[in-house]
This record gives C-alpha cells, sequence and structure tokens, in this order.
C-alpha cells in the first residue's frame, strides 16, 4: 500500500480518467492521510506517521466538542451562603460576591477549544429571595432572568444564558449581577445565592453541514460530489472491468469521510456538505466521557448535617426543614453530554455517572451506614456506598448514578443509618464525573479496537 505523502484533491479530471496507477494511488493516499488522522498512527505499510490525528481542535481537526461543566460552586450550610445581598433601594442592582470579602478574587473559567463566539452556554443559579420584591438575574448583555421569591427558606434554581464572547476569553463569575425592582424598608429585599453552575451544552457547538446518511446524493449535479454511496462486494462485482464511476463512488466516499472525521470541507470541493463527528449518539464517534460535570466543597465548613439519623432514607439536608432544597428541586443539578441515558435502577449497565464525597460520621455505636444518589422525579438510584463503624472520615465513592440525556438533571443525595444509632452525619464535598472507560463508554462487543488493523 502507497505511502502517504500529501493531501490531493479528488476532482472530475481524475474521475473521468482511465483507471490507472495514478488514479488508484491517488485514493490509496487520501484514504492512508484518513487513517492517520483518525488513529493518530502510521498508516498500514507506511515507516512513520506524516499526517497528526485530530483531537477536536482548531489546529488538530475534527468538530468542537463540548466538555460539560465548566464551573460550579455550592455552599448549602443553612448560615452561611456564597453570597448575601440585602437590598437597600428599589431597582438596585449588584454584582455576584460585591461588597463581600470574595469580591476580589471570582472564580474564573474557560470554555472548551473551538467553541465559537456568540456560542450559548446555560447556567443555574440557586437562591432563596425574601422581601416585597421582584428579582432577576441580569447577563453581561443586559438580558434579565427572573428569580423566584419564597416567604419560606425554599432554595431554587433559576436557569439562565450567557453567550461566549471569544474563543480564548477568560470568563469570570463576577459579570453576573443581580437586580430588585421593588423596596419596602418594612419587608426588605434580600439576596442569598447557594449554587451557582455554568456549563456547555451540545446548543454550544456551531456544526457545520449535515449529516450524511448511505445513498445520500451530496453535489449530485457535480462529479466532484461527497456523499456515502455503497460500496460492497456487488457493486465491484457487477463491473467487468475498474471504470470511473466506480471509482467516482469511492472518491465521493472518502471525502464525505476527509469531511466527517476533520468537519471541515473535503479537498477541492466548494463547501462542505458532511457534518463532523462529534462522540453523541447524533452526530457519530463512540461515547466519550467529559470528565467533572459537577463540584462542591467549602474549607471552613462542611455543605451538609444530618443529626435526624433514621433507619430509613433521608436526604442529607433533611435537619433544616425550612432551608433545605424545595420539594421535587434537587441539590445537584447538571446536563449529562450527549448519549448519555442510563437504564435501570441502580443502571444494569454503561452509561452512567459516578460520584465522589467526603464525609465525615460521629456515631453512639457501630452501625452501617449508606451513601446513594436519587435522581429527583424518576425514583431511579445509583448503587449504595457502604461502611460499617461508629466513626468515619474520608472519600466514598458513589457508583452507577443514574442520567438522562439531553435534560437538566437534579440530583439529592440520601444517607441511611441501622440500628438506631445516634449522632452526626457532615458532608464536606462532592464531586460527579463521567470517567472514560468506565461508565461512560459504550460496549464495543466485537469490533475492532484501536490498531487492530
Amino acid at each position: 500500500m502507497s505511502v502517504v505523502s500529501r493531501l490531493l484533491k479528488l476532482d472530475s479530471i481524475a474521475v473521468r480518467a482511465y483507471a490507472l496507477q495514478d488514479t488508484f494511488l491517488r485514493a490509496y493516499r487520501a484514504a492512508n492521510a484518513l487513517y492517520e488522522a483518525l488513529w493518530d498512527a502510521t498508516a498500514p505499510g507506511g515507516s512513520s506517521q506524516v499526517y497528526q490525528g485530530h483531537d477536536h481542535t482548531p489546529e488538530g481537526g475534527g468538530g468542537p466538542i463540548h466538555r460539560g461543566n465548566l464551573y460550579s460552586e455550592m455552599r448549602f450550610n443553612v448560615d452561611d451562603p456564597l453570597f448575601l445581598y440585602p437590598f437597600t433601594a428599589e431597582n438596585q442592582t449588584v454584582g455576584y460576591l460585591e461588597g463581600s470579602d470574595r469580591a476580589g478574587s471570582p472564580i474564573r473559567y474557560m470554555t472548551s477549544p473551538g467553541i465559537a463566539a456568540g456560542r450559548p452556554l446555560k447556567g443555574w443559579v440557586c437562591t432563596w429571595c425574601s422581601g416585597d420584591s421582584e428579582f432577576f438575574l441580569v447577563t453581561p448583555d443586559g438580558r434579565e432572568f427572573p428569580i423566584p421569591s419564597s416567604s419560606t427558606e425554599r432554595r431554587l434554581w433559576t436557569p439562565f444564558e450567557v453567550f461566549t464572547t471569544d474563543p480564548r476569553a477568560v470568563y469570570d463569575t463576577t459579570a453576573l449581577r443581580f437586580r430588585c425592582r421593588g423596596y419596602d424598608a418594612e419587608d426588605a429585599p434580600i439576596l442569598r445565592v447557594w449554587g451557582i453552575v455554568i456549563s456547555e451544552t451540545d446548543a454550544t457547538v456551531e456544526n457545520r453541514g449535515t449529516r450524511l446518511l448511505e445513498g445520500s446524493a451530496g453535489q449530485a449535479d457535480d462529479l466532484v460530489g461527497v456523499a456515502f454511496e455503497t460500496l460492497d462486494d456487488a457493486i465491484v462485482g457487477s463491473y467487468t472491468w475498474v471504470d470511473p464511476i466506480l471509482l467516482h463512488r469511492l472518491y465521493k466516499f472518502v471525502s464525505a469521510l476527509h469531511e466527517g472525521v476533520h468537519d471541515w470541507r473535503a479537498p477541492g470541493s466548494a463547501a462542505q456538505v458532511c457534518r463532523g463527528h462529534d462522540h453523541s449518539s447524533a452526530y457519530g464517534g463512540r461515547l466519550l466521557a467529559r470528565g467533572k460535570q459537577y463540584t462542591a466543597a467549602t474549607g471552613d465548613n462542611p455543605l451538609y448535617i444530618l443529626t435526624s439519623l433514621a433507619g430509613s432514607w433521608r436526604e442529607v439536608d433533611y435537619d433544616d426543614t425550612n432551608g433545605r432544597t424545595a420539594a421535587g428541586v434537587g441539590m445537584i443539578r447538571y446536563r449529562p453530554s450527549p448519549g448519555m441515558t442510563s437504564t435501570g435502577t441502580p443502571p444494569s449497565a454503561a452509561p452512567y455517572l459516578t460520584a465522589l464525597i467526603f464525609v465525615t460520621v460521629s456515631l453512639s455505636g457501630s452501625a452501617t451506614v449508606k451513601f446513594r444518589m436519587e435522581r429527583t422525579g424518576s425514583g431511579n438510584h445509583s448503587d449504595e456506598a457502604t461502611f460499617t463503624a461508629a466513626s468515619y472520615s474520608g472519600w466514598l465513592v458513589i457508583d452507577k448514578v443514574p442520567c438522562a440525556d439531553s435534560s437538566v438533571n437534579d440530583l439529592t443525595l440520601q444517607a441511611h443509618v441501622s440500628g438506631g444509632a445516634t449522632g452526626s452525619i457532615e458532608v464536606w464535598a462532592i464531586q460527579l464525573t463521567e470517567e472514560p472507560g468506565q461508565g461512560a463508554k459504550s460496549d464495543p462487543g466485537s469490533k475492532i479496537a484501536l490498531g487492530g488493523f
């Protein structure tokens, strides 16, 4: 097999020519270039790799991929929100962390490689607003999102949307602002922020082209076309001689593969026709784990304290009768990656997520303590993390956390203590991840693995 040397244009001149050695050489070189771009390995028969493998960045080729969670910060201790602000006038606007001891050190984040300017990021803010007023979250471009208020301490999530401004920009949370419309000194409006989550979603990615299926016409009137034509033994066997029509089918197929791998128009084509793969169930490629989807921790106080222990499952914010998250609303909010939808409770097979929690447990005597996560509204729950002791301090792994693709997922952390023991459970940190090679993977079955050719 000929070794890759350079990208070659697959055009009508070559297709109309006689099927000689040079014509096949061009097709082989194009196919070898795609092999190296796809696998990041030397093409079969080659002495060294010529083309770098794609990595879904502008420099390395491939469609941009959103990485999910960009930033999350939580604090659910009832007396210690992330940010508290008592408004003093009507139509007053305040920036996140303004006036607090953290005002000079906001949390910053960046978007994934290849995400263009003007693309939407999805956010949620968890608040409790009280007082005689209407409340709004104001984004950097001036749009306002209503925040619900409550006479009781019920934490509620409010969705919002911000737009990217530059592919390499650094963003920080102080760009978000809050406004109260009215003011009554007898019932002054107060804003409490308990959590913020900002994520990339599938809507953040700007896709070019259209996903083509077998037999799609592509540029039907142009011999330079791009399409996934059928290439099988029956087609080849129907030709006594290799002629330009057969080669044209091959050229169109290879050109479509080029666009599917690189997310860019094929050499010699005027425009991109086939959409690049993005490792999702919608646009092709093996399901991809995208790492951290949520994290929360505080250095000085626990996130949750549970002392009302019983031989039944209870949310870890159960003690805070008024301040706990509102009924039907999860403590944790995130959006899983495309294709991440689990089945069963606990999930019977991948995909699913994995959680890490840091807990400190102090009991009156030895007891079996269990933790799990439940997806709010579905009744589906994870595997259980279990230990038996009177005390414990450390990390626990909660596996097989259920998830549902293309929707907002709310989770609650639950605890169960047996044997009538009394004492306390403190939760200091939570991390939720899609882990490669474990929950977030598709079953390869009998398919050939990387490098198996």
